[in-house]
């Protein structure tokens, strides 16, 4: 049946008609918007959420700048550890071969408390006997325990006999009577040679003898 006319249409009847159109057109132009909103904004966060993440950015970034900082600084020290054991490894292979060489070419101590075992008053007598004595004076003090006699009459035996005062003796050689022998090591003769010419050099006419 065909719509009636709407100018034949009674006048409340014509508003509803009219009505119901604009509702249709305004729906119309409401879904446009609400789908070119969509289109425009549908990747847009709300601003609060904008903000919590901002906050949250700048605090990783910070973590992340300080977590830069100490991983450079752990790699400088890394280098510096590296470097450091390169020369530690070099210093203790040098060592160790140092080491070989000394126990290949170095004379082993002797173990002097054996000889207790063997002498007349055992262990006992001789640590009372060799008590304070180098390894030198050790042999002195073993030979008088074999011997039966007194270290001293050992010890006499190292001795020299002075050349005299004579003009045919040269001037630091001449003494009279008999001269011990002090037995002095290495260390002991350089530092007395250095002081005698330590004197010599000292001296205002250094084109006379000494």
């Amino acid at each position: 049946m065909p719509l009636p006319s709407f100018s034949i249409l009674p006048k409340p009847a014509q508003n509803i008609f009219f009505l119901r159109r604009r509702a249709r057109e305004d729906l119309r132009t409401a879904n446009l918007r609400i789908n070119t909103m969509l289109a425009d904004y549908g990747d847009v966060v709300p601003r609060r959420d904008f903000e919590v993440l901002e906050a949250s950015c700048k605090s990783l970034e910070a973590e992340l700048e300080a977590q830069r900082t100490d991983h450079f600084t752990l790699i400088q020290e890394h280098d510096t550890l590296q470097a450091t054991y390169k020369e530690l490894s070099s210093e203790r292979d040098q060592l160790a071969d140092e080491l070989a060489q000394l126990k290949r070419s170095a004379t082993p101590r002797p173990e002097w408390s054996r000889c207790g075992r063997y002498l007349k008053g055992g262990a006992e007598r001789w640590a009372e006997a060799s008590a304070g004595c180098s390894s030198e004076k050790m042999v002195d003090v073993l030979l008088a325990e074999i011997a039966g006699v007194d270290v001293s009459e050992i010890q006499q035996g190292a001795s020299f006999q002075a050349k005299g005062l004579g003009a045919e003796v040269p001037r630091h050689l001449r003494a009279e009577g008999t001269i011990r022998n002090k037995r002095y090591g290495k260390k002991e003769a350089c530092k007395l040679i250095s002081g005698f010419w330590k004197h010599r050099l000292a001296a205002t006419d250094t084109t006379q003898p000494v």
